[in-house]
């Protein structure tokens, strides 16, 4: 998680933490707006340029929101020059939705309504028009945070996704958020 308070107290931070736990490789989480992160196209520039100079033989990604028009698109374009990936969290409750069509400006015929592989989807276009780089998608296979979105919803729409998706070519790779946890008593 990256605050965004203190850039150089973070970038200090992320080069402490791999080496402490001899990690090589780094992904930033910065979702401007939540829990009071509040990051701008410098500070977004100076902390990942710091890292990419700290560690010029490592993949760095960064991690964010899936609907990218509604959150900044300009911070991951500051961004780009100094990472190797993004990993847009799509996680798709109940997206799309007809608001967040009409916010893609797309055609709605092109969507499915409340559908987990067209939700992906329309994330990984969204993402073209702002990036170039390769995206690591992160799918959602949780459950709770939004009212009624329980265990069997959020498997439901696992296995949606897994039988609908059909676009892998436009990703680098595929993760999952995060298959349960203490907190659901997986």
């Amino acid at each position: 998680w990256c605050q965004g308070d203190n850039v150089e107290f973070e970038v200090e931070l992320a080069l402490t933490t791999l080496n402490e736990f001899g990690l090589e490789h780094y992904i930033g989480d910065v979702e401007d707006g939540v829990h009071g992160a509040n990051w701008s196209t410098s500070e977004v520039r100076s902390f990942f340029k710091s890292l990419r100079q700290a560690l010029p033989d490592s993949q760095i990604g960064l991690s964010t929101f899936g609907f990218i028009p509604w959150h900044k698109p300009q911070l991951m374009t500051a961004a780009e020059e100094f990472v190797d990936f993004f990993a847009p969290q799509t996680y798709w409750f109940n997206f799309p939705t007809l608001k967040i069509l009409n916010g893609a400006e797309v055609e709605p015929t092109d969507y499915v309504l409340n559908n987990a592989a067209s939700y992906v989807r329309l994330c990984i276009d969204v993402w073209r028009e702002v990036v170039d780089k390769p995206l690591v998608i992160t799918g959602q296979a949780y459950w709770g945070e939004v009212s009624g979105f329980v265990q069997g919803t959020a498997e439901a729409k696992l296995n949606q996704f897994l039988e609908q998706f059909d676009s892998y070519e436009d990703m680098q790779g595929l993760n999952w958020w995060h298959l349960g946890g203490k907190v659901q008593g997986a």
